[in-house]
């Protein structure tokens, strides 16, 4: 394993929100599936994750979740995430590389600083 030249570094990584689920607790919650074939879900309130989700919102709908990379191997990145855990209980996940379809050659694709970007 090699290590990450930015470890511990905050990125946002591409994520839909699907659904919104409550109006409680305030602000609400929703529902946003992320990673290789959008296998891991958060159900957390809508404020945590990136734009402005809110019930009238079109679902599905481009987000991010934001979370600090600890280490890259291979094709794949562990990140732990920053202000939730999946529905299944975890806090660090493999994330595959090419899940930013707009970062640059050199950087690690899946990972952008900032706010995360979608495809038009």
């Amino acid at each position: 394993m090699q290590d990450v030249p930015w470890s511990g570094g905050r990125r946002d990584i591409p994520a839909t929100a699907v659904r919104w689920v409550d109006d409680e607790p305030f602000p609400g919650i929703v529902l946003v599936r992320f990673g290789d074939d959008e296998r891991h879900e958060i159900t957390d309130k809508c404020v945590i994750f990136a734009g402005d989700l809110a019930p009238d919102s079109p679902y599905p709908t481009p987000t991010a979740v934001t979370c600090d990379v600890l280490e890259v191997d291979g094709e794949t990145a562990l990140v732990r995430l920053t202000w939730s855990e999946t529905d299944a209980g975890l806090t660090e996940i493999r994330v595959p590389l090419g899940l930013n379809p707009d970062a640059g050659k050199d950087a690690l694709p899946a990972l952008s600083e900032g706010k995360a970007s979608f495809p038009a």
